[in-house]
């Protein structure tokens, strides 16, 4: 299909949700057979939410001469824009420093991401040599579930010299999540939320996101220079509607 080699990898219904998940990999030949990507895609949808790029076992692997199924995820390579903006605004904009100056005496950077996905943006920030402890609140079993058997996301918990890194998945509701982390006095620097649904509009964020009680609490839990992090998914049929969309967002 347009020059790409793909194949169908996986596939999982959710008991809950009713929302099916495909595990893709493909490959473009004329850059290179040896890079393999993944993509997830929820149902018949042609727009994959995760991307991810694969490792072989060795040089001499090609998806045409190996079993993908098999290869590692490569952590560390981000292949789209969105990721990438994500992934640095902790640093650029937020309270976690690009270059620590001098070895910390702080606890580490408390991160809680809404919805997992393929766990792009957590297993980045987990592979990083900084002390950051990552919640990862997931409403879906499956895509959990797919996560781990496809795109490599694992709980993480390491400690090396003066960082350590640690990473979980917890399944529930991120509504209620926030909910209970208000009650509970836990403070976050950086807050993403990546949950999406199936409104044609504006499948991200999640309304229920955007309530005043909800961003009452989700202030309440964010440090005084910490930072929330909203993907925004306007599905306007022109540019001036997705303007209005995102807009209704920020306001």
């Amino acid at each position: 299909q347009n020059n790409i080699f793909q194949r169908e990898i996986g596939r999982m219904c959710s008991a809950s949700t009713g929302n099916c998940y495909r595990v893709v990999d493909s490959v473009d030949p004329e850059v290179s057979i040896s890079m393999v990507h993944r993509q997830l895609f929820t149902g018949e949808d042609e727009n994959p939410e995760t991307e991810v790029i694969l490792i072989p076992p060795s040089e001499s692997d090609k998806f045409d001469s190996s079993d993908t199924r098999f290869w590692s995820v490569a952590h560390r390579r981000i292949t789209t824009g969105y990721a990438s903006v994500v992934l640095c605004l902790p640093f650029v904009m937020g309270p976690i420093p690009l270059v620590e100056a001098e070895t910390r005496q702080r606890s580490p950077y408390q991160v809680l991401t809404i919805g997992l996905g393929g766990g792009t943006l957590d297993m980045f920030w987990a592979s990083m040599q900084r002390s950051m402890n990552i919640t990862v609140v997931e409403l879906d079993e499956a895509v959990v579930k797919v996560a781990e058997r496809w795109f490599g996301v694992r709980e993480v918990s390491t400690q090396v010299r003066e960082y350590g890194n640690e990473r979980r998945t917890i399944i529930g509701d991120g509504v209620e999540y926030v909910k209970k982390e208000k009650q509970r006095g836990v403070l976050y620097d950086v807050i993403v939320i990546d949950a999406c649904d199936v409104d044609a509009r504006r499948p991200c964020p999640v309304g229920k996101f955007l309530t005043e009680e909800m961003m009452g609490a989700l202030s309440s839990i964010t440090t005084h220079e910490g930072i929330a992090i909203f993907n925004v998914l306007p599905e306007g049929k022109f540019s001036e509607e997705n303007n209005d969309i995102v807009n209704e967002v920020k306001t």
